[in-house]
C-alpha cells in the first residue's frame, strides 16, 4: 500500500472513532443550574391564546448539587405579566417541603430583586440542601391579556 493511502485510512480511522466517542447533547428541555456561574432562567418561549398554555425553554430545571441559596427566575414574553392581585405567579404543585422561598414577582435579576405586584419576571431562592434527586412540578400562572391565565406545567429537581 502506498503511503498516500495508509495515511488516507488512517486519517479516515481517527475521524470514525472521534465520532463513536462523543456523547448525545443534553436535551433541550432540561438544563442544570448553579446559580454561580450560570444565572437560573427560565423563559417563557410562546404562548397560545386558544388553548391559554404556553411552553418554555426549560421544562425541567436541575438544581446543581452542593450549590445552595440559588436565584431562580422566570421570565414573559413582552406584553405579558405576573399579576399578584389576579393570582399569578409560579407555585409547588405538592406540599412545600421549605426548599424553596423568597417567591414574588419582580422587574429586577440582582442578586436581591425587589419585590414588584405585576412583574415580568418571578423570583424564587433554593436552599437545595435536601431532597437531593427530588423532582418539583410547578404550575406558572401568568396573564397577556384581558382574558384567563395562561398556564405552564414544568418541574425543578433539587441536585
Amino acid at each position: 500500500m502506498n503511503t498516500r493511502a495508509l495515511l488516507g485510512a488512517t486519517i479516515i480511522g481517527l475521524a470514525a472513532a472521534a465520532c463513536q466517542l462523543r456523547t448525545a447533547p443534553v436535551s433541550a428541555t432540561e438544563d442544570n443550574c448553579n446559580g454561580a456561574s450560570k444565572k437560573c432562567r427560565v423563559t417563557v418561549t410562546s404562548i397560545d391564546p386558544g388553548t391559554r398554555k404556553g411552553t418554555v425553554d426549560i421544562e425541567g430545571l436541575r438544581l446543581d448539587s452542593g450549590s445552595h441559596n440559588i436565584h431562580i427566575f422566570w421570565i414573559l414574553k413582552a406584553g405579558c405579566a405576573f399579576n399578584e392581585g389576579s393570582g399569578d405567579g409560579v407555585f409547588l404543585k405538592e406540599a412545600d417541603d421549605g426548599q424553596f422561598g423568597d417567591r414574588f414577582a419582580t422587574d429586577d435579576e440582582n442578586d436581591n430583586p425587589g419585590h414588584n405586584a405585576n412583574g415580568k419576571k418571578f423570583h424564587w431562592k433554593a436552599r437545595n440542601d435536601a431532597n437531593a434527586g427530588h423532582k418539583y412540578p410547578y404550575k406558572m400562572q401568568f396573564h397577556c391579556d384581558n382574558g384567563a391565565p395562561y398556564v405552564i406545567d414544568p418541574w425543578i429537581q433539587n441536585g
